[in-house]
């Protein structure tokens, strides 16, 4: 008995772990893969993150060695509301917000590819904001 609720808590574990790994970034990354190789003009005439869900692309530096986009991002965070304690004196429980209860801020994704030659050798992006 205890094998098997220990294989089905393991499965519960892999099943969750596969639901909320973000295929937006999978998608990110597979998307910028695709311009290694190719040369700073095409990428400049090409670079289009709009089908992924992205505003549009601002290029903030071009030259022999870096071609670097800058996307804004708005993020929402809500502001949970703590409850009362019950009359148990157990400790608040927090309670999502509504829309209205939430701070916003302006976030920045940006997305580099190293030049070599005027070919795109490499790419990064800083993954917590993209």
């Amino acid at each position: 008995m205890k094998l098997v609720s220990l294989f089905l808590g393991s499965i519960f574990l892999y099943l969750s772990a596969c639901a909320t790994s973000p295929s937006s970034s999978v998608q990110l990354q597979q998307y910028l893969q695709g311009y290694i190789g190719q040369s700073s003009q095409r990428i400049m005439q090409n670079f289009d993150l709009s089908t992924l869900g992205y505003a549009p692309a601002q290029l903030v530096k071009h030259n022999q060695e870096v071609l670097i986009y800058s996307i804004p991002r708005t993020v929402n965070i809500p502001i949970p509301i703590p409850q009362a304690p019950n009359s148990a004196g157990e400790a608040p429980i927090y309670i999502p917000s509504n829309s209205a209860q939430q701070y916003s801020t302006d976030l920045s994704c940006r997305i580099l590819f190293q030049l070599k030659n005027d070919i795109a050798t490499s790419v990064q992006y800083s993954q917590r904001t993209c």
